[in-house]
C-alpha cells in the first residue's frame, strides 16, 4: 500500500503551508518506508489557477497512491484533492510514521464495510446538528437541519469530514432529487463542478454567498416557474463530469 503525507521539516503531518513536503510512503515486509520526497509549499498569493496546476504536477509524481494524510482536511485544497483528483483524505497528527498504520487501517474500514440498508437515525444531532443515517440506497446518508418554514441547512465540508469514504455527490443528490423544501442552505469550501448542471435538470435554481472566512452558502430552492421534473438526475455523475 502507498499513503501520502504531507509535512512540516519535523517530519509531523500538517494542513498545507509555505514551507510542507510530500512524502510518499509504501508498505513492504520491513514496514513503511519512504519511497519519495519533495517540497510542495502554497503561499497566499498564488492564484486557484497556480495552486491547482501546482497541485496536479505534485500528484502525479505519487503513481498510483489515492490516499493522503494531513494535520488538517477542511478547506478548498483538500476538496480539491478529493474531488477533482480522486484521493481518499484523512486527518492525523503526529509523526507520519506514526500514524500510517491508523491511517491504513481506517482506509480499509471504509472501503470494505458495507452501509446498512435501513436507515437508522442515531440519538441525538450528528454533524452540526444533522442526523447521521445509514446512507441507504436512494436514502440521503444525513439528514439536514430543520430551520423551520420550510427552510433547511447542511454543512457539507462537516459531513464529509465525518465520512471520508462519500463525497459531494452521495450526500447532495439524494436532497436536491427530493426537493421537499423551500430553501435548502449548503455551507460548503467549493462549488462543486457536477452542481449547476444537476439543478437545472431538477426545476433548481440556487444564490451563491461569499463568507468571510472564503467558503461559500449555497441558497437552493425551486424555480417558480420551473417545468415538470420526472426527477432524472443521475444516481452518480460520471468519471468526465464529476469535479
Amino acid at each position: 500500500m502507498k499513503i501520502a503525507a504531507y509535512v512540516n521539516p519535523q517530519g509531523e503531518v500538517e494542513g498545507f503551508s509555505e514551507h510542507g513536503s510530500i512524502r510518499l510512503y509504501e508498505s513492504g515486509a520491513m514496514g513503511w518506508a519512504i519511497a519519495r520526497e519533495f517540497r510542495f509549499g502554497v503561499t497566499y498569493d498564488m492564484t486557484l489557477s497556480d495552486i491547482k496546476s501546482a497541485l496536479r504536477k505534485a500528484v502525479s509524481l505519487l503513481g498510483d497512491c489515492r490516499v493522503f494524510v494531513f494535520g488538517e482536511t477542511r478547506g478548498l485544497l483538500y476538496a480539491i484533492l478529493q474531488e477533482e483528483l480522486g484521493y481518499r483524505v484523512w486527518n492525523s497528527k503526529g509523526l507520519a510514521e506514526d500514524c500510517l498504520d491508523a491511517v491504513a487501517l481506517k482506509n480499509a474500514e471504509a472501503l470494505q464495510v458495507p452501509r446498512p440498508k435501513p436507515p437508522q437515525p442515531e440519538a441525538g444531532g450528528g454533524c452540526g446538528g444533522m442526523t447521521r443515517l445509514s446512507g441507504a440506497p436512494g436514502q440521503p446518508l444525513v439528514e439536514p437541519l430543520a430551520l423551520g418554514n420550510g427552510r433547511f441547512r447542511i454543512d457539507l465540508a462537516a459531513v464529509l469530514a465525518a465520512n471520508p469514504a462519500s463525497n459531494s455527490q452521495e450526500v447532495l443528490l439524494p436532497l436536491l432529487r427530493r426537493a421537499d423544501f423551500a430553501v435548502l442552505d449548503i455551507a460548503c469550501d467549493h462549488l462543486p463542478r457536477w452542481f449547476e448542471g444537476v439543478l437545472a435538470a431538477l426545476g433548481l435554481r440556487s444564490e451563491v454567498h461569499h463568507r468571510v472566512d472564503g467558503s461559500l452558502m449555497i441558497e437552493v430552492s425551486p424555480r417558480r416557474h420551473a417545468p415538470p421534473s420526472n426527477r432524472s438526475a443521475p444516481d452518480r455523475i460520471s468519471a468526465g463530469d464529476s469535479q
